[in-house]
């Protein structure tokens, strides 16, 4: 369900970049203050307001804060270099890369925190990175496999803010 749940966020992303001006800034900015807006009402009905509300001075507010302005920044930056992935590529692309991503995060995990492996990982592991491969090669042999369906390209006018940008500061050099 998860999977499939990130497949359409994924065409919902790649969408929605005409309505924000093909500016992944803009729509990190969106996505982030729908998510915030959305996690409100759980943060007040679950208690949380009066523990935030509480003066802290500890040493254990301090950590909440920095560890909090840390995972902030992490968790913008992914979702840029997730947004960038849609819009430069496909959805398709982007959920491949998203899945050969969490392999290596479980690799890292196995190395630094020493988690186990059990079958089903390995097995999960195994299809992911050889389905990932084989997509990969697909793409990178230069056209669609036969019989495939090609469309004709979509029509657009490029209003990419980012790249209007960088040519607006390669013309000053």
């Amino acid at each position: 369900m998860s999977s499939l749940m990130i497949a359409i966020h994924a065409v919902l992303i790649k969408s929605a970049h005409e309505y924000v001006d093909n500016s992944s800034i803009k729509l990190a900015y969106w996505t982030n203050l729908g998510s915030a807006v959305m996690i409100l009402p759980f943060i007040i009905f679950t208690g949380e307001v009066q523990k935030l509300m509480a003066p802290r001075l500890s040493e254990e507010w301090e950590v909440f804060v920095i560890g909090s302005a840390i995972t902030g920044l992490f968790g913008f930056l992914l979702c840029m270099a997730g947004l960038l992935s849609i819009k430069v590529t496909s959805p398709v692309t982007h959920m491949f890369s998203s899945a050969a991503r969490s392999v290596i995060q479980t690799v890292l995990g196995v190395m630094v925190f020493n988690d186990i492996i059990t079958n089903n990982r390995a097995m999960s592991i195994s299809v992911i990175t050889i389905g990932t491969l084989y997509y990969t090669w697909i793409k990178s042999s230069g056209g669609p496999p036969r019989g495939a369906v090609t469309l004709p390209p979509t029509p657009t006018t490029d209003r990419d803010v980012e790249k209007q940008a960088l040519a607006g500061s390669d013309s000053k050099a």
